[in-house]
């Protein structure tokens, strides 16, 4: 993801060492056993930090590359999936992972739990991505992207997250 998809999609000219060097820096930083990462907190406003970062360089990767973005999909299964609502009480979101409950923490929150709660995973991916509301633009508009969405989605949902990724 970061060596073959996000680096060549930054929209600056950057060395392409610098570039190597970053992507190494991140992957060597989440792989440290000693940091202690706050995964909840990284994903409190989940929506707005997807819009903010990672749009406009799916935007970028289909302005260079005439290929789907694979791991990029495969990110945005991702936040599907944890977006999705499986429990509302007082006034609180939570989805639900491995059996644990996790609150999610986002202004969008109540909009991904009525779209989840009446539709399938593959209309639900549809639905989101269509939103210009949420991302700017129509997602569903990039060749081939939303069908690797549903994939991974749908793969996530029936041999779980890991063993996807793993593949």
């Amino acid at each position: 993801l970061m060596h073959n998809e996000i680096a060549k999609a930054i929209p600056y000219e950057i060395d392409e060492n610098a570039k190597k060097d970053f992507a190494n820096s991140v992957f060597e930083r989440f792989c440290n056993p000693f940091i202690v990462h706050q995964w909840q907190s990284i994903t409190v406003q989940y929506t707005s930090k997807m819009k903010m970062r990672n749009i406009p360089l799916l935007q970028r990767h289909y302005e260079v590359n005439d290929s789907v973005p694979v791991h990029m999909a495969t990110g945005f299964a991702g936040f599907l999936l944890y977006m999705k609502v499986v429990k509302n009480e007082n006034g609180k979101y939570y989805g639900n992972r491995n059996g644990q409950f996790y609150e999610i923490k986002d202004d969008s929150v109540e909009y991904f739990s009525d779209v989840w709660s009446n539709n399938s995973s593959n209309k639900v991916a549809e639905i989101v991505m269509q939103n210009e509301e949420l991302w700017g633009t129509d997602l569903t508009k990039l060749t081939g992207f939303l069908q690797m969405v549903q994939e991974q989605l749908n793969e996530f949902q029936l041999h779980g997250v890991l063993n996807t990724i793993s593949k």
